[in-house]
């Protein structure tokens, strides 16, 4: 008995372009349609819409980064006759606020029934503030082997995100040590 893999995608030809609706996956809006983000690209964020909402994880900060996780219900799988290769590089903002993203996937058949790839997306945000930076790095290897008999999947990933958020303070004695700080809660 065969299992259907939903992701898996066929690339022979030109066609294969408009398939996989190439290049559709740039901002956060692609998995929100209406968002609510208040920082940097690579920046927590979650839909206004109520009913768009995916259901809470069993780790709750975790949901806050769900668009630029990689889940392995996501994850596509590739068929091709040549090698294939798909680069994406946007950039964006002033030297002092730059926004950068790149993602690479390279995937190739050996024979007709085995494909490996791999992937790659990296963002750096440097952010409006100073301590705002975002980094986001995430690796994944994948393959399948697809025969008369036998269909295996797999899909390895390794993921880190750091960041950095203090809100445009500009004196961290505020946080660390208010107490030391005179409070005036008089109005003149």
């Amino acid at each position: 008995m065969a299992i259907e893999c939903p992701n898996r995608r066929q690339i022979d030809d030109a066609d294969g372009y408009a398939e996989i609706q190439f290049p559709t996956d740039h901002s956060a809006g692609r998995i929100f349609g209406c968002n609510r983000i208040l920082a940097p690209l690579g920046s927590p964020y979650i839909s206004k819409i109520f009913f768009e909402i995916p259901e809470k994880s069993p780790f709750v900060f975790y949901d806050a980064y769900q668009p630029y996780n990689k889940l392995p219900e996501n994850q596509l799988f590739y068929s091709s006759r040549v090698p294939y290769a798909k680069l994406d590089y946007q950039r964006g903002g002033s030297r002092q606020q730059r926004e950068e993203r790149f993602k690479a996937l390279l995937t190739s058949n050996f024979g007709k029934q085995l494909n490996v790839g791999i992937q790659a997306d990296l963002i750096n945000a440097l952010g409006f503030y100073n301590s705002q930076t975002n980094k986001h790095t995430d690796w994944g290897l994948f393959g399948n082997y697809q025969s008369d008999r036998l269909e295996a999947y797999l899909y390895a990933s390794a993921s880190t995100i750091r960041q950095f958020e203090n809100g445009g303070i500009t004196d961290e004695s505020y946080i660390r040590n208010p107490e030391l700080l005179g409070s005036n809660f008089t109005s003149s």
